[in-house]
C-alpha cells in the first residue's frame, strides 16, 4: 500500500550541510569529490551535456539532457529521443525553451510585516538579486540559487535511479530560510509540460495538436479508469496515449505509461507521504499560453486550495507540479522530492515503485549508488597527477564514451 494523507504541509527537515559558494573563482573550480563548480552559469556562454544513461548491471537506464540555462535538465527519457518524458530538442532550441518548458519551482513567500512574494527560482534571466550556481558530478547535477530579496535559498539536484526495474530521474528540492524571520512558503514544482508515453519525435514535431486528442492522464480520477471520480489533483498520476495512433483498420491499446509523483522527506525514519500532483497546465499557467507567468497559482489563496481545483485531464499535453507548504523558521530546510519515469502497468506503479520510493531513506541511497556506478566504471582510468582537474576529465572522458 502507498502512504496517502489530505494534508499538504512539508515538515522541517535536517539538511546535509552545503558546500560553501561564496567567493568563487571566475571560472568555477573542482571540488575534492571530483564536482566541478560553475558560478553565475546561466549569464555564461552556453552549454549541454548529458548525464550518463547507465541504471547498474540490474537496473534500468534513462537519458537526461541539461543546459546551462533555467533549471539544467531540458529533456529526459527512455531508450532514446522516441521515448520522452520530456520533448528532446537539439541544443540550439534548448537554450531558449528549458527555462519555460522544462522544470519549474513557484514560491509563495510570506513574512510577518511584509506583503506575499511570488519567485521564480533560476527562470528569470541575470536576475540581479539572485546569486546561481551550477555543480557538475559524473552522474548529477545541482544547481544553487541565493534570492537575498525572499530571503530563500534553493537547491535543485538530479541524478538517474540505478539498480531498480523502473527507469527513473529523482529529483531532490531543497528549500532553506536564509532571511531572518520565520518564512511561510506555498510551493509548486515540477515540469510544465510532460509527455504521454506512446509518442515520438516525429509525432511531436509533425502532428502537434491533432496528437494531444489521444493524450490521458490515467489513475487520477477520471470516470473511464478510476473507481472513485475526482476532477482535482491526484498523488500517482499515470501519463499515456489512450491507443495507437497508427492510420490502420486495427486499434492497439497501450499499457505503458510514464508516470510523475513527489512526496516530503520526513524527519527520522517514518515513511514518507504522496503530494497532490497538478496535471492541468491551465490550472497553474491560466491565460498564459507562453508558460511564463503562474496567473492560476499567483491568484490561488494557497497550493493546496489550487490543488482542489476542476482539472481538464484529457486531449492536452499534461503539466506535473507537486503542490506543498513549508514553514521555515531562520535556518531551517524542507526537502521535496520527485521521480520522474516509465512503468509497465498502473499496478507496478501502485504496487512496486510507489512503495519503494516511499521507503526510508530511498533518495540519498539511490543517490550514493548513482556515485559509486559511476566511480566504479571509470576506475580503469583513474590516475593520480599534479593536476586534478585532468584527472577528473580523464575519468569523464572514459565516461562519455563507454
Amino acid at each position: 500500500g502507498v502512504a496517502r494523507r489530505a494534508a499538504v504541509a512539508v515538515p522541517r527537515v535536517a539538511r546535509e550541510r552545503p558546500i560553501a559558494l561564496a567567493a568563487e573563482p571566475e571560472g568555477g573550480r573542482l571540488l575534492g569529490d571530483g564536482r566541478y563548480v560553475v558560478p553565475d552559469f546561466d549569464s555564461r556562454k552556453p552549454f549541454a551535456s548529458f548525464l550518463p544513461g547507465v541504471g547498474g548491471e540490474w537496473g534500468k537506464p534513462m537519458w537526461a539532457f541539461y543546459v546551462n540555462r533555467g533549471q539544467g535538465v531540458a529533456a529526459f527519457g527512455v531508450e532514446n529521443k522516441d521515448g520522452p518524458l520530456l520533448e528532446f530538442e537539439p541544443a540550439n532550441k534548448a537554450y531558449a525553451d528549458a527555462s519555460f518548458k522544462g522544470f519549474r519551482t513557484m514560491l509563495k513567500v510570506s513574512r510577518r510585516g511584509r506583503a506575499t512574494e511570488l519567485a521564480q527560482p533560476f527562470f528569470a534571466p541575470d536576475d540581479a538579486r539572485a546569486n546561481r550556481t551550477m555543480i557538475v558530478g559524473m552522474n548529477e547535477l545541482e544547481l544553487v540559487e541565493v534570492d537575498g530579496a525572499a530571503g530563500i535559498e534553493t537547491r535543485v539536484l538530479y541524478y538517474t535511479v540505478p539498480g531498480e526495474d523502473f527507469p527513473a530521474l529523482a529529483r531532490r528540492v531543497t528549500f532553506t530560510n536564509v532571511g531572518r524571520t520565520r518564512a511561510e512558503l506555498e510551493i509548486l514544482d515540477g515540469l510544465a509540460k510532460l509527455e504521454p508515453f506512446g509518442v515520438n519525435s516525429g509525432m511531436l514535431q509533425a502532428m502537434g495538436r491533432t496528437l494531444e486528442g489521444w493524450m490521458r492522464v490515467y489513475h487520477c480520477g477520471r470516470a473511464e479508469d478510476s473507481a472513485v471520480v475526482e476532477k482535482a489533483a491526484c498523488e500517482l498520476p499515470y501519463f499515456k496515449l489512450s491507443a495507437s495512433t497508427a492510420d490502420s483498420a486495427q486499434v492497439q491499446a497501450i499499457e505503458e505509461g510514464n508516470f510523475a509523483f513527489a512526496f516530503a522527506e520526513p524527519a527520522g525514519g517514518e515513511p514518507a507521504a504522496l503530494l497532490p500532483m497538478i496535471v492541468d497546465p491551465d490550472v497553474v499557467f491560466g491565460r498564459d499560453t507562453t508558460l511564463r507567468a503562474p496567473e492560476g497559482f499567483a491568484a490561488a489563496a494557497s497550493a493546496a486550495a489550487l490543488a482542489a481545483a476542476d482539472e481538464v485531464k484529457v486531449s492536452k499535453t499534461p503539466c506535473a507540479f507537486s503542490a506543498s507548504a513549508a514553514s521555515l523558521r531562520p535556518g531551517a530546510s524542507a526537502t521535496v522530492t520527485s521521480l520522474w519515469g516509465r512503468a509497465e502497468s498502473v499496478a507496478q506503479l501502485v504496487d512496486d515503485v510507489a512503495p519503494a520510493a516511499l521507503a526510508p531513506g530511498f533518495a540519498a541511497r539511490k543517490r550514493a549508488e548513482a556515485v559509486a556506478l559511476t566511480e566504479r566504471l571509470t576506475a580503469v582510468v583513474r590516475s593520480d597527477t599534479a593536476n586534478p582537474l585532468f584527472d577528473a576529465f580523464s575519468r569523464q572522458m572514459m565516461l562519455d564514451n563507454l
